[in-house]
């Protein structure tokens, strides 16, 4: 089934392109003050699932949200022994809240399957946070899937996730007047990544393919790709029922997420990092900024620097779209889409 189309268009799409050199966006973007949760927030009975939570950026978003008094927190993650050690760290600090660690591989359908029919178990589901990523320096195919393994990840394997997720967001909400939250992790280098792969028809196999794959860069792509995905996602979902988002933490000390880029863009890169780049814990605030503290003016928008930025790229999107659609046809993308019941 594919989903119906809708007039509704975000923040970011309304906004005027940026014209900041890549450059002078990043020391832009890395000179921002932080905005710290404000001390009146109270999580107190919320749930919240955060995805890639075991160490880096993720961690430190489980810490923030339970410091602000969240009573459950689902640490999704590939490996249990990773997670566990993680939720040790966190009930170290915080004693009185739920902490688990649940199953969660990002390159498997049968495993996003098996988490989200665990997740219909939870009695209440307020936010989910999907922070789980990775990037390649070479090729490399998923086998279950036969996509390449970043845009799998990133983007495809994303993308389910966050459609499976949003009639339990909407059913299991606090209250009627509280929406559920989905906020999509994403990237500033998607802002000037160049798409050539836009040119080829169908979209999405481009990406496969050993002669357009460029390392690095190919991070960026998933990126943009689940930045147009989660714009035009937000069209057919009321925000009153889930308010839909991106967020960028910024460049951030000690990630490692240059561990596979090249040897020069990984050394000018962790240069900066020490320079300029946030702490963890500033990192986690774009988060819970994004996640938690913003309200419906950012439902379909990119949030970085802790305020809503632009959005790019339109012409590829509705082609983008129906491509997604017919790619989770096995799982009626469309009819989970249609089903949140959005009217223009």
């Amino acid at each position: 089934m594919v989903a119906r189309t809708s007039s509704f268009a975000s923040a970011s799409s309304r906004l005027p392109a940026l014209t900041l050199s890549p450059l002078r966006l990043m020391i832009t973007s890395q000179f921002t003050k932080p905005q710290l949760p404000p001390k009146s927030l109270d999580l107190s009975g919320q749930t919240a699932i955060v995805t890639g939570a075991n160490n880096g950026i993720g961690l430190a978003c489980a810490k923030l949200l339970l410091e602000q008094g969240l009573s459950h927190l689902i640490i999704a993650v590939r490996s249990e022994a990773k997670g566990h050690e993680a939720a040790e760290q966190l009930r170290g600090i915080v004693s009185d809240a739920n902490i688990e660690v649940w199953k969660l591989d990002m390159g498997s359908y049968i495993s996003i399957d098996s988490f989200v029919k665990r997740c219909e178990t939870l009695p209440r589901l307020d936010y989910a946070i999907l922070n789980a990523g990775m990037g390649n320096a070479t090729l490399r195919i998923n086998e279950s899937t036969g996509h390449e393994e970043t845009i799998q990840v990133n983007f495809l394997s994303t993308m389910y996730l966050s459609v499976l997720l949003l009639p339990l967001l909407k059913k299991k909400k606090a209250s009627p007047s509280q929406p559920g939250r989905l906020t999509v992790v994403n990237s500033g280098s998607s802002m000037h990544c160049e798409l050539p792969e836009a040119k080829s028809d169908p979209l999405i196999p481009a990406f496969d393919s050993e002669a357009t794959f460029d390392g690095m860069p190919h991070y960026a792509k998933s990126k943009l790709l689940g930045q147009l995905f989660i714009d035009k996602l937000a069209r057919h979902v009321d925000p009153q029922d889930v308010i839909i988002n991106c967020v960028d933490p910024g460049l951030t000390k000690g990630t490692g997420l240059m561990d596979k880029a090249p040897i020069v863009l990984k050394i000018f890169m962790t240069i900066m990092a020490r320079f300029i780049g946030r702490t963890q814990e500033q990192a986690a605030s774009t988060y819970v900024d994004a996640a938690v503290v913003k309200g419906e003016e950012t439902h379909g928008s990119y949030v970085m620097d802790w305020r809503i930025y632009p959005a790019d790229r339109p012409e590829v999107q509705d082609r983008l779209w129906k491509e997604i659609m017919h790619e989770f046809e096995f799982a009626n993308m469309g009819g989970i889409i249609n089903s949140m019941g959005k009217r223009d």
